[in-house]
Parts: C-alpha cells; structure tokens; sequence
C-alpha cells in the first residue's frame, strides 16, 4: 500500500485510501474486489500445496476459493448461500478432524486433505480468518 501512494496510484481508493491536499486518508468502508481475493488465495494455495509436498507435486490448473472471513453477500440468491454455508461447515469440520500445519499457528496454519478425486487446502490467518480452498483432479 506504501508503495501504491508513494507512486500517488490511481487504485489506492480500491483499499479505502483517499487523497486530501497533503495527507492521505484510511477511511473504514471500500469495496472489496472478491475476485482479486480470490485470485491471491488461489497462488497462496498452489504455493501451499508444493510447498507441503516438498517440490513434489504442483497444482496445473486453479483451485475454487471461498474465502470465509468475507462472510455470505446479502445480495446472492438463495442456492449461493446454501453452497457458502455447506461449504463452512465442512470446513470446520475438517478444521476440528484433521491436523492443522505451520510453524507459527498463531499467525497462519493450514491443512491439506487429498484423495483420487478432490484436493481440499484449509488455511487459517491469525486464528480467525477462515479460507476454503479445492481442487478437482
């Protein structure tokens, strides 16, 4: 973000940042750009997923992300929420069943449950921000 006003960028409003005459404001309310979210929590995955198998397995393709922390849209249809919630409560779920990974779990931890058909990679951002992450084999 530094970097983004030092350059005086045209995206820094995308991160509730506004310009006044000689400072620069952190307001609280932005809009959140889900697909850019997205699109991170996909490389976080991969990166993840080959750093977990040691340099031994590498995702081609891209992993459906639903990043939890952001909460259900009250806009979506019915049919979307329903699937969000599914989604939550399996990966509780798996978040309570199998082990969690990292060195400093208090800052991140993940988990990877893997069989024929699926790839399911469970990351935790400072015990709270919950993200599901799969990928169809």
């Amino acid at each position: 973000m530094i970097r983004h006003i030092k350059k005086d960028s045209k995206i820094i409003n995308k991160y509730g940042v506004t310009k006044g005459d000689a400072q620069y404001f952190f307001g609280k309310d932005f809009e959140v750009d889900v697909e850019l979210i997205c699109d991170c929590l996909d490389k976080i995955a991969k990166g993840i997923y080959y750093f977990h198998n040691k340099g031994s397995k590498k995702i081609i393709g891209f992993f459906q992300v639903s990043p939890i922390f952001l909460g259900i849209n009250p806009d979506c249809s019915d049919e979307m929420r329903q699937r969000i919630e599914k989604i939550t409560v399996y990966t509780y779920q798996d978040m309570r069943e199998y082990p969690m990974h990292g060195e400093n779990q208090d800052i991140f931890s993940y988990q990877v449950i893997e069989n024929e058909e699926i790839i399911v990679l469970n990351m935790l951002f400072y015990k709270e921000k919950v993200v599901s992450t799969m990928f169809s084999k």
